[in-house]
C-alpha cells in the first residue's frame, strides 16, 4: 500500500495501526469506534469523513479553539 492516497471503507471494524503516513483521504462509513485517538492517524490526512460514524463521540488530540 505504499502509493496509497484515498481509502473507503464502509462498516469494518478495523484493529491496530495499519494506515500508510502517506494517506491523504480516509473516508469511513458506518465507523464503529467511539472515538479515533488524532495521534494514530496517518500524518498526512487531509480529509477525515466518518459519514453515519453513529457511535463517534470524540476524537482525543482535537481541541476546540473560540
Amino acid at each position: 500500500m505504499v502509493s496509497l492516497r484515498l481509502l473507503q471503507i464502509n462498516n469494518l471494524s478495523l484493529e491496530g495501526k495499519f494506515l500508510p503516513d502517506e494517506l491523504k483521504w480516509l473516508q469511513w462509513r458506518g465507523c464503529p469506534l467511539e472515538g479515533i485517538p488524532l495521534d494514530t492517524l496517518p500524518r498526512e490526512l487531509a480529509v477525515l469523513d466518518l459519514s453515519n460514524g453513529r457511535k463517534i463521540k470524540s476524537l482525543p488530540g482535537l481541541e476546540r479553539h473560540k
